[in-house]
């Protein structure tokens, strides 16, 4: 990067000096003054302004931006200047403008950041800088626009207040030692800082330091002494400008620092462990700092230790000759020292004599205890932290893993051998092959206790090594078995997360996200670089700020450092246009390249070329006028956890395809999908669960004005009334709208989900369940779900049930609750019915792999379970009663009821019990049975055909003993009665699901309706349309009918209809669906 400078060529009296508060007055004959004066006494006006750059320019990655910073200094008149630039080569170009105008900063200086775009084939420019003085003071400095192949950009990193130390030191001769640092783009290059004004020293060369992990990017760290420096005597800001420049074809940045005199106020010694093994040694780092806190560079540190009684007096001892060091440009001094006590003194005597004195900062003491290692612990590590997966190419260099020694202190141990195995395990087989012969590594631990292992694989291994290590037995004794270390070992492949196309926004700015990993699922590879290029049709660019780990080198390149998981991501630009130009699409490719090792050039193309690739639209978001946008139709029933596969088409009125258009598309139930399972695929998982993409996406029309969709749907509560959901998806362009049905259906699920066996409500039951009477059916509804919970009908689910006496059927699941099947039982117990449904899987399976389902039929089996707690009646304890109807004196030829009821011990009715019914007196003699029904009654009717007294005995069992009598008489008179009203009756209409056999339905009335005419319906569509003959109520009061079924497992709706007698009125029974 260039940055601002003190121009080239500028007299000595031009810039004599710059100032800093509070300085005292070192002897010169010239004092500093503020910028704005020292431009007034160079330019010979308050007017004019400089530009101070020096070198040429370049956007370049200087290791902390990629902009330009073009710098002016103007006479005291100046407050302001707006930069421009005009293309020079290979043709000349008006001016443009470089932002806003700019204020004079707190150092003194005009600053602007330019992206150092001029326009295609631009490679060289005048740099303008007019003054708010007036275009007659306008400045222009020509700049060649270097390549990023040949450029070396830099940044210096010290605007605003900066410390300088006065060295104190004798040797020094007057010495100012100011500290700097700052990035560069070159890691491998010099890095030279130089202070600007009159007779100020040389250039001092920089520490570099490579950035791990950033391709060439590097920092630097260095001290310039600005001896000589002419301080003011007054209170002026005493400014220094420095500049620094980097390697050749190399930019310069120069920053101006408002000074401020250090002084010593603290000193800290810490070391890096404080014990040592035997005679070895650690270090002892040790920081110097000034009143504000900020290191202070160039100090003397010395140490002393405790008196060792050599002379005659009890003062601590001074260092050894020559031990002293001085701080760096981070204030730190690094001594190297084994076991002792140290107190360590910064130094301030003119002439250091290594003895802490009156008014010197000191630290310590610093104790360092030696001891006897023994050698306790051996690892196998990865060289860089954390790594645990490798590209093959990767393992060329041998360089990649090490065993660790250390002692029982943690401390490193020098000089041991180790030796080393390899075990490796072929991706997919089992088991793994015997260790490799155990090698020694070449030499021995060195000083951090470490030592390098080659790889010995083939360098074509797909699957797991496992390095071993250990630490041989040396005269018999000392062997260690070490931990091992395990990695996985491909070759790479880089995917993009929207890959093969991403669409944006015209005129925007938009990220996309990549992933470098092994191929086969064996690992993700993090910290590795990536460089990403992009081949534009337009004006799109790299982004000038881009997501963490990624630089920009250049509008056309970035450097991306994947993250743990193997991602990174890099951010695009689509410049915007002005208000009065209409927006057109661009594309674009993003093309992802692993850097060496991984991608050294023996890769041959394909899925494992460390490679990947992305088309980029930057799309428009209105189509033409008169454009119409079609959803194809998409038909047939979709089984929820399927991917549906649509398409929006785009044309304009004439028909034509209208291209990389974006398309807002929504759905009201279900999700938009790309197709990808999750959670992941697992060999034995259902499948069909599907990543959400939510219920609105936006897609490009491809070339062809077609853009494609995938659409699902697991779980909705739609599909529990029928097992049908409808969906809809809405395209939208603008004004432009189209929609389309998606049809759901929940039968043949990919997977079951669960069997219930759910008992039917109340109004279903023939009575009390909880518990229930013997000889009682009870009511369940069979439900079925698919593996989203969805309900589903149309499934046989066996029932079975674990109780002699009991009884039960299977039938078909559906979406009602008016009872699937029956559990009966004929004695008292706790009968437990198990449903059984045995249904399809989509799986993946071991045969197919991960990423491949199959159905297989038949290929799960569901169960559920019930108890029906059904109890015997107490005859003791319960209630027995008769009554006639009518009652009292009836005439000849009345038709009479007798009706017996009975309620449990639990005030239950009583149901399927035994009732002998015995008449005898007027009229003759007759014996007749019954049964209790679900209202806990039994009925029987008689004519009164003779005047007298008819005696109606009944006698109730239950078969195992019990037995109660009830009596009833009934006079039949034949004098004048009034007529009887026919009486109220309830009819019920009951039915099981039976699947495509025949319907059987049964209609029950009480007794008293014995003889009526019944009529069955249909009920289609609110119509009633008669099934089958009319038949006649029997002399229980019941009649069934058989109904030929002729919609296979669909339900059908029955309802009957019982006609009035002279005896009881009429009735319309309960509707019932079966299927």
């Amino acid at each position: 990067m260039n940055s601002s400078g003190i121009k080239r060529g500028l007299a000595t009296t031009a810039i004599t000096a710059l100032a800093v508060t509070g300085i005292p007055f070192i002897a010169t004959s010239a004092s500093a003054t503020p910028l704005a004066t020292q431009a007034t006494a160079a330019l010979a006006s308050a007017d004019k302004v400089d530009i101070l750059t020096v070198n040429d320019v370049s956007a370049k990655n200087d290791g902390t931006n990629t902009t330009v910073s073009i710098a002016a200094t103007g006479g005291s008149n100046v407050t302001s200047i707006q930069f421009q630039y005009a293309p020079t080569a290979p043709a000349a170009g008006d001016p443009v403008n470089i932002g806003g105008p700019v204020a004079r900063n707190a150092d003194g200086l005009f600053v602007v950041e330019w992206d150092g775009n001029a326009g295609a084939g631009v490679t060289a420019v005048d740099l303008i800088a007019i003054p708010n003085t007036g275009l007659t003071n306008t400045d222009t400095e020509a700049a060649t626009l270097l390549t990023n192949a040949t450029a070396q950009t830099v940044e210096l990193a010290t605007e605003g207040s900066r410390g300088v130390f006065q060295s104190p030191y004798t040797a020094d001769t007057g010495s100012q030692w100011v500290a700097v640092s700052g990035t560069n783009s070159n890691d491998a290059g010099a890095v030279t800082v130089s202070p600007l004004f009159a007779g100020a020293p040389g250039g001092t060369g920089a520490t570099v330091t490579p950035v791990e992990g950033a391709d060439t990017t590097a920092t630097f760290l260095g001290i310039v002494d600005i001896k000589g420096y002419p301080y003011s005597p007054g209170t002026e800001s005493n400014q220094l400008a420095l500049r620094a420049v980097t390697g050749a074809g190399s930019t310069d940045d120069v920053e101006a620092s408002t000074l401020y005199l250090q002084s010593i106020n603290s000193i800290t010694a810490t070391a890096a462990s404080n014990t040592v093994a035997g005679t070895g040694s650690t270090k002892v780092t040790v920081t110097v700092k000034d009143q504000n806190g900020n290191p202070i560079p160039k100090v003397i540190v010395d140490y002393t230790t405790p008196d060792d009684d050599s002379d005659v007096d009890t003062n601590p001892q001074p260092s050894p000759g020559a031990a002293s060091l001085r701080t760096n440009g981070k204030g730190v001094a690094e001594f190297t020292l084994g076991a002792g006590s140290y107190t360590f003194i910064a130094e301030t005597n003119a002439v250091p004599d290594g003895v802490a004195n009156a008014g010197e900062k000191t630290a310590g003491p610093v104790t360092i205890t030696s001891y006897t290692p023994v050698n306790t612990s051996l690892v196998a590590e990865p060289v860089v932290a954390g790594r645990a997966d490798y590209d093959i190419d990767e393992l060329d260099d041998d360089n990649d893993f090490r065993a660790v020694i250390k002692d029982q202190n943690g401390n490193p141990v020098a000089g041991e051998l180790v030796e080393y195995s390899y075990t490796f395990d072929p991706a997919g087989a089992a088991p793994a092959g015997a260790p490799s012969t155990y090698a020694a590594a070449a030499g021995v631990t060195d000083s951090n206790g470490r030592i390098t292992i080659p790889f010995t694989g083939s360098g074509t291994d797909v699957g797991t090594y496992t390095l071993n290590v250990r630490r041989p037995a040396v005269l018999g004794s000392g062997f260690i078995q070490g931990t091992p270390f395990t990695f996985d070992t491909n070759e790479s492949e880089i995917t993009f997360d929207e890959a093969p196309t991403a669409s944006s926004a015209v005129n925007t700015s938009d990220t996309y996200s990549g992933k470098l990993a092994l191929l086969g699922g064996l690992g993700a590879l993090g910290g590795r670089t990536v460089n990403v290029e992009y081949t534009p049709t337009g004006d799109v660019v790299f982004s000038t700020t881009q997501p963490s780990g990624t630089t920009r080198v250049d509008a056309d390149s970035v450097t991306a450092v994947t993250k743990a998981d193997g991602t990174f991501s890099v951010s695009l630009t689509d410049p915007p246009v002005p208000a009065n130009v209409t927006p057109t699409a661009e594309t674009g490719t993003l093309t992802a390249t692993a850097a060496a090792p991984i991608k050294d050039g023996d890769d041959p193309a394909g899925p494992a070329d460390s490679t990947g690739a992305l088309n980029v639209v930057f799309a428009t978001s209105a189509a033409p006028a008169g454009s119409v946008a079609t959803i194809v139709a998409i038909t047939g029933n979709k089984t929820p956890g399927q991917a549906v596969a649509g398409t929006v088409q785009l044309r304009t009125a004439g028909g034509a395809a209208v291209p990389n258009t974006q398309v807002t598309l929504t759905v009201d139930k279900g999700f938009f999908t790309d197709g990808t399972n999750d959670p992941a695929p697992a060999v034995g998982a259902d499948a069909g669960e599907l990543k959400s993409l939510t219920q609105s996406i936006t897609v490009t029309t491809d070339s062809a004005g077609d853009a494609s969709f995938s659409v699902a749907i697991e779980r909705d509560a739609g599909f529990d009334d029928d097992g049908l959901v409808k969906a809809i998806v809405t395209a939208t362009v603008g004004t432009v709208t189209d929609t389309e049905d998606v049809d759901y259906s929940s039968a043949n699920p990919l997977n079951g989900g669960t069997v219930e066996l759910v008992e039917s409500p109340a109004a279903e039951q023939s009575g009390p369940t909880d518990p229930a009477s013997v000889n009682q059916s009870v009511l369940f509804d069979l439900v079925t779900t698919d593996q989203f919970g969805n309900r589903v009908g149309g499934e046989f689910v066996n029932v079975t049930e674990n109780k002699p006496g009991a009884s039960t059927t299977g039938g078909f699941s559906d979406f009602d609750n008016s009872g699937d099947i029956s559990v009966f039982s004929d004695r008292a117990q706790t009968v437990t019915a198990t449903a059984t449904w045995v249904t399809d899987t989509y799986r993946y399976t071991t045969a197919t792999g991960n990423g491949a389902p199959a159905t297989v039929a038949n290929g799960e089996t569901l169960t559920d379970t019930a108890d029906v707690v059904f109890e015997g009646i107490d005859f003791a304890a319960s209630d027995f009663s008769i009554s006639s109807n009518p009652e009292g004196t009836v005439v000849p030829g009345t038709a009479v009821t007798e009706t017996v009821t009975v309620l449990d011990q639990n005030g239950n009715p009583a149901q399927g019990l035994q009732v002998e019914f015995v008449r005898s007196g007027a009229g003759g003699g007759e014996t007749e049975s019954r049964t209790t029904n679900a209202n806990g009654e039994a009925n029987y009717t008689f004519v009164a055909s003779t005047e007298g007294t008819v005696n109606i005995t009944a006698i109730v069992t239950d078969g195992s003993g019990q037995s109660e009598t009830l009596t009833d008489t009934v006079t039949v008179d034949n004098g004048t009665q009034p007529p009887v009203p026919p009486i109220e009756i309830v009819a019920k209409l009951t039915g099981v699901s039976n699947g495509p056999a025949n319907d059987k339905l049964k209609v029950n009335a009480p007794s008293s309706a014995a003889g009526a005419e019944v009529r069955l319906f249909k009920v289609i569509d609110g119509r009633r349309i008669q099934v089958g003959k009319t038949k006649g109520l029997n002399s229980f009061g019941n009649a069934t009918f058989i109904v030929r079924d002729r919609n296979g497992n669909r339900l059908t709706k029955y309802v009957a209809v019982v006609v009035k007698t002279a005896r009881t009125l009429g009735d319309v029974t309960n509707p019932k669906r079966v299927r």
